[in-house]
């Protein structure tokens, strides 16, 4: 990943050098300033990534087409599956939107009332998405849709009044385990529990974001 929308690739972990990596995306005025970045979850050789816009790579990054989205600033992105497809899940500078076909066609997402999403988990092969948004707004922290964000319902529970960053849906779940990233680390729920807990020690929302743990 990178600034600005710009991506690298290395194939040897930085072994041969700190520059022996194939730069992928050269960055694009209207990029966030990290770049979001996901693969395909059955297929290495497929790619996704935002820099102005999202941009689809069938092998490895070598070459992109964008997905017309409607989106400027890309600054989140989340991939699923979605039966023989794929669905997309993404926020930019105009709002946020979902495809269900891989990007063939898109809709706008419904933030909840009075809040501005900032992350989603979408479940495989499901119309199910989790999300959470941003701002110091008691109570109105994590949400769940069945309908790939067109309702949302409030599953913050008694989740503290910190900033919230990332949500992550288990994916080999039975029982709906969710994680988020907040301000103060990382807590946990499933759906056996009332409350949710405090999760591990010293992570923080670094470590959910890069997935080095789930």
């Amino acid at each position: 990943g990178g600034t600005r929308g710009y991506l690298l690739r290395s194939d040897n972990g930085f072994s041969v050098a700190y520059n022996s990596a194939f730069v992928l995306l050269s960055g694009a005025a209207g990029a966030a300033f990290v770049s979001p970045f996901e693969q395909h979850p059955t297929n290495a050789n497929i790619i996704y990534a935002g820099d102005n816009v999202i941009k689809r790579s069938a092998n490895k990054g070598i070459s992109f087409s964008s997905l017309p989205s409607g989106l400027s600033g890309t600054h989140v992105l989340d991939i699923s599956a979605n039966a023989a497809s794929i669905r997309i899940y993404a926020i930019g500078n105009n709002g946020a939107v979902q495809s269900g076909d891989d990007g063939v066609s898109w809709i706008g997402v419904n933030s909840p009332a009075g809040t501005l999403l900032n992350s989603f988990s979408g479940v495989d092969d499901s119309a199910t998405v989790y999300a959470t948004v941003s701002g110091y707004n008691d109570g109105n922290k994590v949400y769940k849709s069945t309908n790939a964000g067109a309702n949302w319902t409030n599953i913050t529970g008694d989740l503290p009044n910190i900033i919230t960053y990332k949500i992550l849906h288990k994916a080999d779940s039975n029982d709906e385990t969710l994680f988020v990233g907040t301000e103060l680390g990382v807590y946990w729920k499933n759906n056996t529990m009332a409350n949710w807990e405090k999760y591990g020690v010293d992570l923080d929302r670094e470590d959910l974001v890069f997935g080095e743990w789930v």
